[in-house]
Parts: structure tokens; sequence; C-alpha cells
């Protein structure tokens, strides 16, 4: 299954000046936006996985992101408002998980970012997760430390710390649910009571420190896309327009 945590602000958007939610926003031709070109990015696994989106309630969404859906042909999908606040990503994805069989494979994935040639690791039946990653720049990323006797593996993984050039493409994959369950309530143990998100990428260090394999996948930078924030949306509108 795929889950899409969707519960962002898009404040620097509005801040900008924009009048929708980032992933409302028109990209392309033909009435195209950015949660269309998002969603394509696994189009060929639109007609066996499910897709989850968690979205929120306050922005009255829901109907517009389901018909959105079944125009994008996706053959199984469910789309959960949430009234609130959440500690981060990774808590966010726990909310969409309470009717997934604990066994079933995930994957999760921002709702900013475009993958042009995704397609899931042939491996992962031999690891308990893995990330996709790209050489890159800046310091706002997650990233991977590799692991120097198995090549391929993460050592470690962390949240917008410079430990190696290899950076987080958002695309995060657990080999279950139960998996991931169990991370990040490793993960809250030892966090108790520290202020901050509770994200994603953090939750392989509990994995990896129990013997668990976590592998990583490089991808060329090109083909990904990115419109996290107002400037790179606007950058990607440019090379999409001049395709």
């Amino acid at each position: 299954m795929f889950v899409f945590p969707m519960l962002g602000r898009s404040s620097r958007f509005f801040e900008a000046g924009y009048t929708l939610p980032k992933y409302k926003l028109p990209l392309g031709v033909d009435g195209q936006i950015v949660f269309d070109h998002v969603l394509s990015s696994f189009r060929r696994y639109f007609d066996t996985d499910l897709f989850v989106l968690l979205c929120r309630a306050d922005t009255n969404d829901r109907a517009f992101l389901i018909k959105r859906m079944q125009s994008l042909g996706v053959r199984r999908f469910d789309v959960i408002e949430y009234a609130g606040e959440t500690g981060g990503q990774a808590e966010s994805v726990e909310l969409s998980l309470s009717r997934a069989p604990d066994e079933e494979e995930l994957f999760i994935f921002n709702i900013d970012t475009i993958l042009r040639n995704f397609e899931k690791d042939a491996a992962r039946g031999e690891v308990a997760g893995y990330l996709e990653v790209f050489r890159g720049e800046g310091t706002h990323w997650s990233f991977v430390e590799p692991d120097p006797e198995r090549d391929g593996h993460a050592a470690r993984v962390v949240e917008k710390d410079r430990i190696s050039d290899l950076c987080s493409n958002g695309l995060y994959y657990f080999a279950s649910v139960r998996t991931f369950a169990s991370a990040l309530n490793l993960y809250r143990l030892k966090h108790r009571g520290v202020a901050g998100e509770f994200y994603v990428a953090p939750l392989y260090n509990e994995m990896i420190e129990r013997g668990m394999p976590v592998s990583y996948k490089l991808v060329p930078e090109g083909e990904i896309g990115f419109c996290g924030v107002p400037e790179e949306y606007v950058k990607l509108g440019s090379l999409i327009c001049a395709v």
C-alpha cells in the first residue's frame, strides 16, 4: 500500500500569495495540478495497490480528492479526513493505518514531489525497509550514512544533519505495517517528553539497532521533481512546460 500524509498547511505558499494548498496548484497543461503529477509517479501500481490519502478536515477536500483519484484511474483508494494536528509525519502515517493488515507492505511518500521513473525495488524482500536517495546539496533533507561493511545498506538515517551527500527524496518503504508501527513505538519510548516532530526517516535507526537490514536505492536527481516550496514549484512548472 501507498500512504500520502497531506496534513501540512502549505504555509510558505500562502505567505507567498498563493490561494490554494500546494497540491491543488496548476502544473502542466489540460487542467493538471500538482496532485495529479505526484500520484502519477506510481501509475504502474494503480490497478494493484491500495492508495491511502490523509487530508485535513478543515480544507473540505475529501470529495475533491476522491474525484481526482477516480479520474486518474486509481482502482483502490481511501481518503481519510483528520481534524487536528499530529506530532509529525510519522504520526500522520500511523493514523492512516488503522484499517491496514499488519503484514501489508508499506510505502510512504510526500504529496509535493514527483518521481519520473519509480519502480518498487526488486530486492525489497531481502530487507526490513529501504529509502530512495539522490546525491544533493543543502542541509534540509534526511540523510543516509552508508554502512561501510554492507554495500547499499544504511548504517544511520538522520533528519537535517548532513552526514553524507545521500539525500532522501521522501520515498520510504517498510516491509510491513507491523514493522513501521514497532519502530515508531520504540522511537516514542526513547524520545518521550522530547519536543519536536516525529519524522519517518529516523525510525529506520530503531530497526538498524536491532539488526534489521535497511537499504537505500540511489536514483538520479534528474528523475525527481520537487515542489515543496514556491521557488521549486515555479522552477518545476517551467521545466514541465518546456518539455
